[in-house]
């Protein structure tokens, strides 16, 4: 019985330091990815597609403001520290029927590379939407690129 009770004490003991190791890790692979995802939602408001970059928090509060006129509650404005950052800015334009997904793939020295794929839905009613996407992206990058 005495047995028992240390053989799991032991389990319950190494489950514990296990999960304490794994939290370093995640810290470790969130410094080394330096782009991150910000915000994505199906309505832009725009009605052809284009980028730009926000390069300080008033002129972010300005876009969020233009693309909740019509939203009530808003999107957040989400907080960015543009001492070392900046925001991309990807509006899709309008599309009917597709689903855009825009993704993060690598960083190249000065260069930020990003794949777009175009999917069916799956529903016969095609919906206009206009997606976004705010990225992250370190201040040095100074070429957003769409395979």
């Amino acid at each position: 019985m005495c047995y028992r009770w240390f053989a799991f004490l032991m389990l319950l003991t190494w489950g514990f330091m296990g999960c304490k190791g794994q939290q370093g890790l995640k810290g470790d692979s969130l410094e080394a990815n330096r782009v991150q995802l910000l915000v994505q939602d199906a309505y832009s408001g725009r009605e052809t597609e284009e980028q730009f970059i926000i390069t300080d928090q008033k002129s972010l509060q300005k876009f969020f403001a233009s693309i909740n006129k019509t939203r009530k509650p808003g999107l957040p404005v989400p907080q960015v520290d543009f001492t070392n950052n900046k925001v991309w800015v990807y509006c899709a334009g309008m599309q009917k029927g597709t689903n855009e997904q825009l993704t993060f793939q690598r960083e190249i020295e000065d260069r930020v590379v990003f794949k777009k794929v175009r999917m069916r839905n799956a529903t016969k009613k095609e919906a206009v939407t206009s997606p976004f996407y705010l990225y992250q992206v370190p201040k040095e990058a100074k070429e957003m690129v769409i395979e």
